[in-house]
């Protein structure tokens, strides 16, 4: 869904490989590859990882951000100098303004932001990346 927001359309996957340890059955790490035209991204998705970490990280030709979702904080890395610039975002609870968009649009009979096209979209990619399991 975050893909979809920052570049309107779902990526194809590549290919996706994943592992369960602790049970018998099911995936409880993978990796999966994708691609959009020029755009290569690269997706961890793990119940084992220690700690919980949910980033964002965008590498372009000039600079590198990352997107801490926990901390709601970014920083953006120039790949010449690694000089590092930090940006203040206003925290917020992203449950909340979630909910709060979710009443706006019944109220106000505006279409969502994460409409059915757009789930139904994403649920695609779900079920490709798992076919391409390995």
């Amino acid at each position: 869904d975050v893909f979809n927001f920052l570049f309107e359309k779902n990526p194809k996957i590549i290919s996706s490989t994943g592992k369960t340890y602790r049970k018998k059955e099911g995936v409880e790490i993978a990796f999966v590859s994708a691609s959009l035209g020029n755009i290569l991204a690269f997706f961890e998705l793990s119940w084992l990882t220690p700690g919980k970490k949910r980033d964002l990280i965008v590498v372009g030709e000039k600079n590198t951000v990352t997107v801490n979702l926990i901390s709601q904080s970014i920083s953006i890395v120039d790949n010449n100098t690694l000089q590092t610039e930090e940006i203040h975002i206003q925290q917020t609870n992203p449950l909340m303004e979630e909910l709060n968009h979710f009443v706006d649009c019944i109220e106000k009979k505006i279409r969502s932001k994460a409409n059915g096209k757009i789930g139904l979209e994403i649920v695609e990619v779900i079920e490709e990346a798992q076919k391409k399991l390995k």
